[in-house]
């Protein structure tokens, strides 16, 4: 497959690394030195400095500044019409500029959401289908950091929505936002605590001022505590109460899982759509439109 990749960034040089393990060949768009140095040394076919450079490719992947998204998706839905794109997440910091997106979009736009493709959110979200913990009650996240290297964003719109894509995973929406309450530094959300839905309830924690590094997430069942404790993980831990102590169980059981580096498997089910070979990637533009929609309700309301 021809796959053109728009940016070759601290992130980008990882997706070009595994679109080339994949066999594909990569046309880079690279403009800074940084980038096109990662683009040679992680194996891109061809360098260009604009999109209006690129040799026809069968799919594009975006992975430029989370601001910048929409007027690169607009740019290549021009020049290659129709053509499949594969954006990082968000699709746009922006609910009108995503609104737009989808107005024009022919369902060729999906957004990266390597969460959805991680094999112990994969696990959490069977083992709640499978009826056996009883009803779910809630669902509590917490993705923590000491700084914010994407100096382009505020730190909520770089965080969330990976929680929001687990959410929507295990559950197969976003529920309502009901509560939000921040922390705004020099006019940039840093953090945030908000809740989604009632029944059950979603509560999230993300933040890029905090004094440690942590990734978690837990399912609370009236008896059961499923957890995914820390995106490296390699298994499930389940806490039970014992009903008649009113105690948690030291005896914690652990159900491993299959380990797979997320990125890889997200684009590699993209090569498989573009060869029409596999399903359309998980996470379609009316989805990450929705998610953006979120996002936005949930700063108003911390705002208040």
């Amino acid at each position: 497959m021809k796959i053109a990749l728009i940016g070759c960034g601290s992130w980008g040089k990882y997706i070009l690394r595994d679109l080339v393990s994949l066999g594909s060949q990569v046309q880079v768009v690279a403009r800074s030195t940084g980038s096109i140095k990662n683009a040679v040394e992680f194996g891109a076919t061809k360098i260009v400095s604009s999109v209006s450079e690129l040799e026809s490719p069968n799919g594009v992947v975006v992975a430029t500044t989370i601001g910048s998204h929409y007027e690169i998706i607009s740019e290549l839905s021009k020049i290659f019409p129709n053509i499949p794109i594969f954006c990082e997440k968000p699709v746009t910091d922006s609910f009108d500029q995503a609104s737009k997106l989808l107005e024009k979009s022919s369902n060729n736009i999906f957004v990266m959401e390597k969460w959805r493709y991680h094999q112990g959110i994969i696990k959490l979200r069977e083992l709640y289908q499978s009826g056996k913990f009883g009803i779910l009650e809630g669902i509590h996240t917490t993705r923590l950091s000491m700084s914010n290297p994407h100096l382009d964003a505020d730190a909520v719109w770089v965080l969330l929505p990976h929680d929001l894509s687990i959410v929507n995973e295990i559950l197969g929406f976003i529920p309502e936002a009901q509560f939000a309450r921040g922390q705004i530094y020099q006019d940039h959300f840093e953090s945030l605590i908000c809740q989604l839905g009632k029944n059950p309830w979603v509560q999230i924690e993300v933040s890029a001022r905090s004094t440690k590094k942590e990734r978690r997430i837990e399912l609370r069942f009236e008896r059961h505590i499923l957890v995914l404790n820390d995106g490296y993980a390699s298994e499930i831990e389940i806490y039970s109460w014992d009903p008649n102590k009113q105690i948690i169980n030291p005896q914690i059981e652990k159900i491993p899982f299959k380990e797979e580096m997320p990125l890889l498997a997200e684009l590699e089910t993209f090569i498989q759509y573009l060869k029409n070979e596999g399903p359309t990637p998980k996470s379609s533009l009316r989805e990450a439109v929705l998610g953006v929609e979120r996002i936005e309700q949930l700063m108003s309301l911390a705002k208040l």
